[in-house]
């Protein structure tokens, strides 16, 4: 193997030059060979995806999973929508290296962020300052035979940054410009029918990215919602909260009346608002460590108000599940309210259900104005 950097005088340009490309050349065939292999068993896969042996276990419905499963066997890319939380990039990330091992033999995918700077650079590439073709997400994904991950989808703005890869991904082939194909060793690049693309996007944008995308190009993506399972959610917070914190089980069975009742609210919550098991973990990991340090710190129990365990709940839910709320209308707000009423009732929770109170009455106010507001 010739090594390049000892060729660094200028007379040996032309022949680097000549190797570098046909490195690059060499990269780019045969990239449609990738044959893929979807006979695997899809309860197996489901398994070691949702295994508790991984690192940050999921409570995620197995036949939701299964659904994606069938979506990519059928040829489709999908988009996982959902509250913040609820582990939409984590079970993309683990469908794509472990289904992705099994069907083109290849377990690194290519990540990415979205941002509202994304353009078809981005994407599929474009001619940098050094005049040289960078390849975008999906080029390099494809060139590199990996699959794709674009987290954070709906942060990007959908036709100018992928209008292109839509056509592309429908069609199988990316075109470059006319401008690029002197800078690019081939001018077509061949997409694998086992070529897949997963994305992530929360679900208070999707009403808005269905307005902005026509209906055709929405049609070439599967759209799932990813909810927690509602049976196994208690018994994974559980599990990972003790994992993160190092309690033991006395310590958090001390609370367990306050994460029963928090489980008994947020049940009633989630008929009207979806909401993740990563708030359920940051508002449980926030009342064990409070509990546990307000045990520490007062050993006698005479010198404890004997609501505090209540006002930290009460602390938590203010700030991990409040904040969640800003963008509902006023019913689901009032439903939330009813719930806090039924199941939040004692006076610790007044804080809580004072701002979900206010919230509503700004919201009845906000539409007051609008429906007497002059109209030219």
């Amino acid at each position: 193997m010739v090594r390049l950097y000892s060729l660094k005088n200028p007379i040996y340009e032309p022949f680097r030059n000549y190797l570098l490309n046909k490195c690059e050349t060499n990269r780019l065939t045969n990239i449609n060979e990738v044959q893929g292999n979807w006979s695997f068993d899809v309860d197996e896969a489901i398994d070691e995806i949702l295994s508790q042996s991984t690192e940050n276990e999921l409570a995620v419905d197995k036949q939701i999973v299964k659904r994606i499963l069938f979506h990519l066997k059928a040829g489709k890319h999908v988009i996982l929508v959902g509250p913040p939380g609820v582990g939409k990039t984590d079970l993309a990330r683990r469908i794509l290296k472990i289904v992705g091992k099994r069907v083109i033999g290849n377990d690194s995918f290519l990540e990415s962020v979205a941002s509202d700077e994304w353009s078809r650079y981005e994407v599929i590439g474009g001619i940098d300052l050094h005049r040289k073709f960078q390849e975008g997400y999906i080029t390099k994904a494809v060139v590199d035979k990996r699959w794709l991950l674009i987290d954070e989808f709906n942060r990007a703005n959908m036709n100018k940054a992928f209008g292109e890869m839509f056509l592309a991904v429908e069609y199988h082939e990316i075109k470059l410009r006319p401008s690029e194909l002197e800078f690019y060793p081939i001018h077509t690049i061949k997409i694998p029918e086992s070529f897949r693309i997963i994305c992530t996007m929360n679900d208070f944008d999707k009403n808005l990215l269905l307005t902005e995308l026509s209906y055709g190009l929405i049609n070439r993506f599967a759209f799932v919602s990813i909810t927690p399972e509602l049976k196994r959610e208690p018994e994974v917070v559980d599990r990972r909260v003790k994992s993160l914190l190092g309690e033991d089980d006395a310590g958090y069975e001390s609370c367990r009346e306050q994460i029963d009742r928090y489980f008994d609210f947020i049940t009633d919550v989630r008929k009207h608002r979806n909401i993740g098991v990563r708030t359920s973990i940051d508002v449980i990991k926030y009342l064990v460590a409070a509990i546990q340090d307000e045990k520490n710190t007062h050993e006698r129990s005479d010198d404890r108000d004997e609501d505090y365990k209540w006002k930290y709940l009460n602390d938590a839910l203010c700030d991990y599940v409040l904040p969640q709320f800003d963008r509902l209308d006023r019913k689901t707000i009032d439903n939330v309210f009813t719930y806090a009423e039924s199941h939040l009732k004692e006076k610790p929770f007044e804080p809580f259900r004072t701002e979900l109170k206010n919230a509503s009455e700004r919201l009845k106010e906000a539409a007051g104005w609008l429906a007497n507001k002059d109209v030219p």
